[in-house]
């Protein structure tokens, strides 16, 4: 580097830390002369930075700054105030994601609504409701899987099994069509592989973005072999397209998106179907659209799975409370009720509740931008400045959850106020769009394997699902080797 770019560097570093309107807010003078401190974390030292933020909060109080530019509260009654309201993205961050015409990724605010009310009546709680054979064939497919492994000691990958699940019930409902992950010897292993690669070059593209454009150029066959992470993904992407061009070359099309009361059979015929204009129906901005709600949808939901199911494993009083409940409506173990009648269960309903607390949410921060200043206690910040919270530093709150890091499922009974602390599918109108269906899916998986089925941890411990990485969502230890069990006797009647 010549003198000439050093010192520009160095004067760009003081400028942030000492000039900038926002070198009134607390915070690492560090971390706001220069968005490396962020790269270090998150890049050279393992996707750590959220806790160093926790960490600076800890120094420095409920509002600093994380970079040259934004904001970020750590302050659990600010969360409604902050995502309430109708916020853009903040395009620097969205720029570590492959789709960026997708609703989720869109960054301005007018754009996201139109995009997400194009889809908004697919994944609605009527619509959902209709999907329940859909969830409840699938739920019964993976015990038949497991029922066939029960007692032989096959060591399994348990968020595999319940990814194989997710993932089969996200395509049949989305693309029309399933992937049978739950068919598979390995279940969805090389898909979660794949999945938690993906999502550990979010922060790398975020800071070298001619390395995602370079990888992303990359033809498929040679991604396959370089960089087969990237390549699985153009894969099914790839697959997403012939559905989307087969789709829009059917010639009954227009006879089935006319109805608008009928609920469409795919995601893409509701996008169709809607009154955005000719070039929001783009084959490419389809594709987007499907490759996230398929990836996104399907991860976040198995991981809350598998952490529920390890919590009930270690914890047998809880595990016994919740299968005396669950006989009331599954007088044999095979069943499986619908979603409406397990949400009624109420300690059910508290283990859902907890699972999705501890299986963390969104571990990544949040950050929101709009032309209006936002005021927070005396503080004031400038319009067009990126704010941001996160979701897990809320529910990992000890002022909120008492001793956070323990599965107490009577926390939600006797504290109904809690309500307004779930924030693992965040808040507003950028909230988790297959919330409904998520809430689905773990009734009737949770439900049905710790009705069925015994569990037993096989090498598996805290460091196994404590969340240690900052993916986007929970990531664990590298050197964690997944939770693992064995499939040992039926829960029957004997064991309530």
């Amino acid at each position: 580097m010549t003198l000439h770019k050093r010192s520009s560097t160095l004067s760009i570093a003081i400028r942030n830390a000492y000039l900038s309107p926002l070198s009134k807010f607390p915070g690492s003078k560090l971390a706001a002369a220069t968005f490396w401190y962020e790269t270090y974390f998150d890049v050279f030292k393992g996707h750590q930075y959220i806790w160093q933020i926790q960490k600076m909060h800890e120094q420095y109080g409920p509002i600093i700054r994380t970079n040259p530019h934004d904001i970020h509260i750590n302050d659990p009654d600010f969360f409604d105030d902050l995502y309430l309201r109708r916020l853009d993205k903040w395009r620097w961050w969205t720029r570590g994601f492959s789709v960026p015409t997708s609703a989720g990724m869109t960054v301005e605010e007018t754009v996201h609504r139109k995009r997400r009310g194009a889809m908004n009546p697919f994944f609605s709680r009527a619509s959902i409701e209709t999907q329940t054979p859909t969830i409840r064939e699938k739920a019964a497919r993976m015990c038949a899987r497991l029922a066939e492994l029960q007692g032989t000691g096959a060591v399994l990958d348990l968020e595999s099994i319940y990814l194989a699940l997710t993932t089969d019930v996200l395509t049949q409902c989305s693309y029309g069509y399933s992937y049978n992950y739950l068919d598979n010897p390995d279940f969805a292993m090389k898909w979660k592989l794949v999945n938690t690669a993906g999502r550990q070059s979010a922060a790398i593209v975020r800071s070298f973005p001619l390395i995602g454009r370079v990888v992303r150029s990359l033809p498929m066959s040679l991604a396959l072999r370089l960089v087969p992470p990237v390549g699985f993904i153009k894969s099914w992407m790839a697959d997403v397209r012939s559905q989307v061009q087969r789709i829009k070359a059917d010639p009954s099309l227009s006879e089935k998106l006319s109805d608008n009361k009928k609920r469409k059979e795919t995601i893409f015929q509701q996008i169709l179907a809607s009154d955005l204009p000719e070039t929001e129906l783009s084959e490419d901005r389809l594709v987007d659209e499907g490759t996230l709600i398929a990836t996104a949808g399907s991860e976040t939901t198995a991981w809350a799975m598998t952490i529920i199911s390890y919590h009930l494993i270690r914890n047998p009083n809880v595990l016994t409370k919740l299968r005396r409940e669950l006989t009331s409506v599954m007088l044999k173990e095979t069943e499986i009720p619908s979603w409406t009648v397990l949400e009624k269960l109420p300690y059910l309903n508290a283990v859902i509740k907890e699972g999705l607390r501890m299986a963390g949410g969104m571990l990544s921060r949040l950050p929101r931008v709009t032309d209006e200043e936002i005021v927070y206690k005396w503080w004031t910040i400038p319009a067009g400045t990126p704010v941001a919270m996160t979701p897990h530093l809320v529910l990992i709150n000890s002022d909120i959850f008492p001793a956070p890091r323990e599965f107490r499922p009577e926390r939600w009974l006797e504290n109904p106020g809690l309500e307004r602390y779930m924030v693992a599918f965040g808040k507003g109108s950028r909230n988790c769009i297959g919330m409904q269906l998520a809430y689905a899916q773990l009734y009737t998986a949770v439900a049905v394997m710790h009705r069925r089925f015994e569990l037993e941890l096989f090498e598996t411990g805290d460091g196994d699902v404590r969340p240690f990485r900052d993916l986007f969502t929970a990531g664990v230890r590298v050197d964690s080797k997944g939770i693992r069990v064995r499939i040992l006797l039926e829960a029957g009647e004997k064991r309530i």
